[in-house]
């Protein structure tokens, strides 16, 4: 986790365009430590 990525993956568009063709898609984390996620959404 980059605290200056502030990106989201897929982007916003993406998952917009795999719900409007129908391909599922399950998001997830990349983060590599309970901290990388507690600093997200703790």
């Amino acid at each position: 986790f980059k605290l200056d990525c502030r990106e989201m993956y897929p982007s916003r568009f993406i998952q917009g365009m795999a719900a409007v063709i129908g391909v599922p898609f399950v998001l997830g984390s990349d983060a590599h430590s309970i901290a990388d996620i507690e600093r997200i959404w703790g």
